[in-house]
């Protein structure tokens, strides 16, 4: 039996734990864990969008982690973060379904259409698609599911601001009770995919948002002390606890430096 104790769906994703001085990774927070899909921190050849650790998919297609705790839900938002790598096909990436362990009727897709470069978008009976997708970049997503209202979707990344996604139609009034994520249908390539950052909230009214590029303290204002945070990982190895990938492109490097400069000068802020 699931509980229905919370507004924030327990899906917290990849928690890192203190283990022998090391950081190490887990997906354990996830219902289940499916082919293998991992957790794992820079160390280990991982990118990651913020914090420690990020998700990877160990086969190509077929390996994702699932959350089983939506309980009939009639309203459900969530919002994640994808690294597209580059697959030569178009993997679906997320899905949330009518039953447990990703099963049932699918009621919302969002697939990584590498060829067209775009993320694809589906929620039973409402479609939209968002362009102009590169790959081997760090993209976020939020998507807001209200059964037979409406559907909404965003997409921020590439370091540009924050779009709404064209979406036709009205969903079917059928709930959600499971979501997956990670390379769920299986294209060549769709390991080098990586995912981070996801939440799921019953909120109909507010967004979950997104972090704050260049961040890599994690405290919410871009400063001088993000310089050496960032500066410290790429020279002495030591992690960012906040969001140092400032380009967005999957490394931690010098360009990374001159990118949170350039945000300094800027004044840009976190909001």
């Amino acid at each position: 039996m699931k509980a229905l104790s919370r507004n924030v769906l327990a899906a917290a994703l990849l928690a890192a734990l203190p283990m022998g001085g090391a950081l190490a990774c887990t997906t354990a927070a996830w219902s289940t864990t499916v082919n293998g899909a991992t957790a794992g921190d820079p160390t280990a050849g991982f990118a990651r969008y913020s914090g420690s650790c990020s998700l990877e998919p160990v086969a190509a297609g077929g390996s994702y982690v699932v959350d089983n705790s939506p309980v009939n839900e009639t309203d459900y938002r969530a919002r994640f973060y994808v690294y597209t790598g580059n697959p030569s096909g178009s993997p679906v990436i997320f899905r949330a379904t009518d039953a447990d362990d990703a099963g049932g009727s699918t009621l919302i897709e969002v697939t990584y259409n590498n060829a067209g470069n775009s993320f694809d978008f589906s929620a039973n009976g409402a479609t939209g698609s968002f362009g102009g997708v590169a790959d081997n970049r760090w993209y976020a997503i939020e998507m807001y599911y209200d059964a037979g209202a409406a559907f909404t979707a965003s997409v921020k990344g590439n370091t540009g601001e924050a779009q709404a996604v064209a979406i036709s139609g009205t969903p079917g009034a059928q709930t959600i009770n499971s979501a997956a994520l990670g390379a769920i249908t299986a294209t060549a390539g769709s390991d080098s995919m990586k995912f981070d950052e996801f939440e799921s909230t019953r909120s109909t009214t507010t967004s979950i948002g997104w972090l704050c590029r260049g961040d890599s303290t994690g405290d919410n204002a871009i400063n001088v002390f993000d310089t050496v945070s960032v500066t410290n990982e790429r020279v002495n190895g030591v992690l960012a606890v906040g969001q140092p990938d400032c380009n967005e492109d999957g490394a931690i490097n010098v360009f990374d430096t001159a990118c949170v400069v350039s945000l300094r000068l800027n004044n840009a802020t976190c909001n």
